[in-house]
């Protein structure tokens, strides 16, 4: 009876290691899955974004972001793709709902993994948006962590263009602060951060030799230029920007801010 007990012990724990083992591989093999769900999905996204599909490619990203909902990549990339698409909006379309969901989309990519630089890249980018739409003190209070969030990017990969980008905007909007703005700036801030019109130039020059293919920042660079009163200078940039190749969904919108303010220089 003893023998039959110990037999029957043994099997007991036999199975029970066997129901075991049979979870974690199923675990296992459900994780597996997930993972090339959603590297499919992004792997489709960029796919469509090389064809300037933003469509296709918000689409591939949200489904990426919903098969693995803590993918660090899907959501900087949906966040990305949302920016695109608020970019494109026409004049008369509210672009708020969108760059607000772009906002909480890089604060998740962010908390996925604080160390990643395009999380932070695309969250300064989405509240740096905001900010331009936005009057008096929350215009500022948001351009406080738009420096805050392009400089951590910048030093968690000074090789990354975007970070620059955004950085040389800060600088060229704070520099032309209006008076009124200026002084609310340097009661928020305890004194107004150093903002001028050398440091945008140099940021988006740093971006430009990063990515020279990118046509946002010449035109960017170009109308900061002009704001100095490089007028030669600009000129040159804006019209050079004009005839480069598009290499984004976004390349014709930054096309016609060239042509605009190439008619105010004349």
């Amino acid at each position: 009876m003893a023998r039959n007990r110990k037999r029957a012990d043994r099997t007991a724990r036999g199975v029970v290691t066997l129901i075991g083992v049979l979870c974690l591989v199923g675990a296992s093999a459900t994780m597996t899955a997930k993972a090339e769900s959603a590297a499919e999905a992004i792997a489709a996204g960029d796919a469509a974004v090389e064809a300037f599909d933003l469509d296709a490619a918000l689409a591939a990203y949200r489904r990426a972001l919903d098969a693995d909902p803590e993918s660090y990549e899907a959501a900087w990339k949906l966040a990305r793709a949302r920016l695109d698409e608020a970019t494109l909006l026409s004049a008369d379309e509210d672009e708020g709902e969108i760059l607000q969901e772009a906002e909480r989309l890089a604060r998740r990519a962010i908390e996925a993994n604080p160390d990643g630089t395009m999380g932070r890249t695309f969250l300064a980018i989405a509240l740096g948006r905001r900010a331009q739409a936005a009057r008096g003190r929350r215009r500022v209070e948001l351009s406080r962590e738009v420096k805050s969030q392009a400089e951590a990017a910048i030093e968690l990969d000074p090789d990354v263009d975007l970070p620059y980008h955004v950085l040389g905007v800060w600088h060229r909007e704070m520099a032309g602060l209006s008076a009124v703005l200026r002084r609310l700036a340097e009661w928020i801030y305890g004194g107004l951060p150093s903002a001028s019109f050398d440091e945008a130039a140099a940021n988006l020059r740093r971006a430009a030799e990063l990515a020279p293919e990118v046509v946002a920042h010449r035109v960017e660079l170009g109308i900061t230029l002009a704001a100095m009163n490089r007028r030669s200078e600009a000129r040159e940039v804006l019209e050079g920007a004009i005839e480069m190749p598009q290499t984004w969904v976004t390349d014709d919108h930054f096309r016609k801010l060239a042509s605009d303010e190439l008619r105010r220089l004349r």
